[in-house]
């Protein structure tokens, strides 16, 4: 084999290359020396930069969790007011009319105040509620009477109990007129007929027991915020009220009382027969809508006048409503028909009103309507139908 007479591969070539290879190596021994002493710093730093972004992250993330539950507490007490300045202070309704008999020549044409009402409410402390209202109207005589309305305080428990003591709302008459919306029109059938008083003195307890069914209980005395009690029996009442769907609901109101009939004897010394009975039902259908409100009710009742004698059976039946057909103007109307003694033919009277009432914004209702009642056969009662222009002024 000859020697080879390439340059990049002979002996020469082969003598250079190692000489380069040792001067490099020679340059770059000291970096790479200074290199390896410096790893084991940069690792510390590393660790320490490590350890501070850790702790670092952990501070933050505390400070937000102490800022989230500052700004929660912050945001209920904030609400607490919010509702408490909603619930608490002074407000009232006032219901002014001017009317006019159509049905008789020389009748009544007269500016008047059907009732003005003062209330304070508002809430004790989380938990507590109170409210006092003032009921301003014409009594038997000519000038303007104030009594209590309401006049009570409770406790609400949870939103399935609040449990009320004082004079207060009773079951039925409350609710219905919060479907109604035209008390200052008139007075839905049981209220009218007088067979159910709209306040009482006694003990109720209130709330809802699942999304779809609500509930009032009340022992009360029985004669209504116009009256003390007259003797020990008491007054038992309830409605439930269950939402088929939404805006359809259906009521079922129940009460059972006795009027107490202590006298005294020939020697002045009391004696109790059997109470009066004074019993009553009611079933009412509802539907509400943003722009209309319709409801139908049936109301029966019992009463007696001497201890267990003849039971007066009384009952009737309301169609009652309104639409608003143009921005704030609806049309109103009223249907009554009851029987005030069902045992006696041709009884029943039919009673109602038809009109219009425009909002005035959020604080005036003012109303035009025709209202009548007809007695048919009854030769001693007297047909009547007057022409009414009424308002709610709220305050």
């Amino acid at each position: 084999m000859g020697v080879s007479t390439d340059p990049a591969r002979g002996p020469r070539a082969r003598i250079w290359r190692l000489d380069l290879l040792r001067r490099l190596s020679s340059f770059l021994a000291l970096p790479l020396f200074l290199l390896l002493m410096a790893r084991p710093a940069w690792s510390q730093e590393a660790a320490a930069a490590d350890s501070d972004t850790t702790v670092t992250r952990e501070t933050v993330d505390d400070l937000r969790q102490e800022m989230n539950a500052a700004l929660s507490e912050l945001t209920a007490r904030l609400n607490e007011a919010r509702n408490r300045i909603a619930q608490d202070g002074v407000d009232g309704v006032i219901y002014a009319r001017w009317n006019d008999d159509l049905a008789q020549q020389h009748g009544k044409n007269q500016f008047d105040l059907d009732r003005v009402y003062l209330n304070v409410r508002g809430t004790l402390n989380r938990s507590g509620v109170y409210r006092v209202t003032l009921d301003v109207s014409r009594t038997s005589g000519d000038r303007f009477f104030e009594f209590l309305k309401y006049a009570y305080g409770g406790i609400a428990f949870n939103p399935h109990a609040t449990v009320l003591l004082g004079m207060q709302q009773t079951p039925l008459i409350d609710f219905q007129e919060g479907l109604w919306k035209y008390r200052f029109l008139q007075k839905v059938m049981s209220d009218n007929e007088g067979k159910l008083t709209s306040s009482d003195l006694g003990v109720g307890a209130e709330g809802v027991v699942n999304p779809d069914l609500s509930y009032k209980v009340m022992i009360s005395n029985g004669e209504g915020s116009n009256a003390a009690e007259k003797g020990r029996d008491k007054t038992f009442a309830g409605r439930l009220t269950y939402i088929l769907k939404p805006g359809l609901r259906l009521s079922a109101f129940a009460q059972y009382g006795l009027t107490d009939t202590t006298d005294l004897d020939s020697k002045g010394k009391p004696f109790r027969t059997q109470g009066l009975v004074k019993d009553r039902y009611d079933f009412l259908a509802s539907y509400e809508r943003p722009d209309a409100v319709v409801y139908l009710e049936a109301l029966g009742a019992e009463d007696q006048s001497t201890p267990g004698g003849h039971r007066t059976q009384s009952g009737g039946v309301s169609l009652a409503g309104w639409w608003e057909f143009i921005q704030d103007w609806r049309a109103v109307g009223k249907f009554d028909n009851f029987d005030p003694d069902r045992q006696k033919p041709d009884n029943a009277h039919l009673g109602g009103m038809l009109g219009v009432s425009y909002n005035w914004g959020n604080n005036l209702v003012v109303a035009l309507t025709d209202q009548f009642v007809n007695y048919g056969n009854l030769a001693k009662k007297t047909n009547t139908n007057q022409l009414f222009v009424q308002a709610q002024i709220t305050y």
